[in-house]
């Protein structure tokens, strides 16, 4: 009977053949979920598998500025499969890498798929590993820190300080996307210098949490909402809260009320009654990462099922901007960072 094939065995087959590939697509295609799994499998064993930000990814990103995880054994050219093989076993004491079809058996590539993603996600999870693995990950990426078990050093006064600071982190993420739709806006419509300076400083004048369009101008006419959702559990779908709340922000700027609200009822000061609405240009703005772009297209496909006739589309490529439609437009806050994703 085969050997069963080990998360550390799947991230290493994907990064055969000279590949460098972030965490993000590594986990994809290896099936080894969350991504915070792919990052820790690849930090224990530098040993075996290096890091570098200085090229594209080769998984289905392709994106720049991302940590890249490499094989060094393959850089000169001369390591083959069964030497590879001979390494992790000595290094990493997992045996000789197993064919995935000696593992498998006969079963179709779907059913293949299916079982290594079943293995994966069942084998010998922990809730309190994954929790402070992911924390750990996440302070040494936002503030560019040294590997430490940051996690271990917090009392829950700590963790309950922290847990009273998330809500104004998202509101500076809104800001800072906000002044990035803004930078958008005057690149593809055209918006001047003066008009620009105007939004910004809407925006900046506006209080956190004000009910209203993160961007409302009457020239040009155009409303924005701005969202930093990122899918939860590094998966590559929004939650339930998520989801209600991307739709009845595009639902108001076609004139609608949320789910579940009537027009009748509402204030004549809430969003769904602003003047000029449906001559107003309208534009979704979003986080650019690969997990948000999966997410809003899973979005977007369910939003027009619900909503017969009312368009939501990407702005990418788009020449002429129409006052019937939503356009998502993706936005970086500045040079993303090394790991960003």
């Amino acid at each position: 009977m085969s050997e069963r094939i080990t998360n550390l065995q799947r991230v290493i087959r994907c990064l055969s053949d000279n590949r460098h590939v972030c965490d993000d697509c590594l986990s994809v295609e290896s099936g080894v979920v969350p991504r915070q799994t792919v990052n820790r499998l690849c930090r224990e064993n530098s040993h075996l598998i290096s890091e570098c930000d200085d090229r594209t990814c080769d998984g289905q990103c392709r994106k720049e500025h991302k940590i890249l995880r490499f094989l060094p054994q393959q850089n000169t050219g001369d390591t083959h499969e069964d030497e590879l093989d001979v390494t992790v076993k000595a290094s990493a004491e997992a045996g000789a890498i197993p064919k995935v079809d000696d593992i498998l058996g006969d079963s179709e590539p779907s059913e293949k798929n299916d079982l290594v993603q079943q293995r994966s996600t069942n084998a010998e999870f922990s809730r309190k590993e994954y929790l402070h693995d992911n924390f750990n990950e996440i302070i040494v990426r936002a503030l560019d820190l040294q590997p430490a078990d940051y996690l271990g050093r917090l009392s829950l006064d700590g963790l309950m300080d922290l847990k009273a600071i998330t809500s104004n982190i998202h509101a500076v993420i809104t800001l800072k996307l906000t002044f990035a739709l803004v930078d958008w806006l005057q690149t593809h419509l055209k918006v001047t210098p003066e008009q620009a300076h105007a939004l910004n400083d809407s925006a900046d004048a506006t209080k956190p949490f004000v009910s209203g369009f993160d961007i409302d101008s009457n020239d040009p006419n155009l409303v924005a909402e701005v969202k930093g959702n990122i899918p939860v559990k590094g998966g590559y779908a929004f939650e339930a809260a998520q989801l209600k709340g991307l739709t009845d922000d595009v639902r108001q700027m076609f004139g609608l009320p949320p789910n579940g609200k009537f027009a009748e009822r509402m204030s004549v000061r809430s969003k769904i009654h602003r003047p000029n609405l449906g001559s107003a240009l309208k534009f979704l703005g979003v986080f650019d990462s690969v997990r948000v772009r999966a997410a809003i297209a899973k979005w977007m496909e369910t939003f027009r099922k619900a909503h017969a006739g009312r368009k939501v589309e990407l702005a990418e490529g788009v020449e002429s901007y129409e006052p019937d439609t939503v356009y998502v437009v993706f936005l970086a806050i500045g040079l993303a960072r090394k790991g960003e994703n």
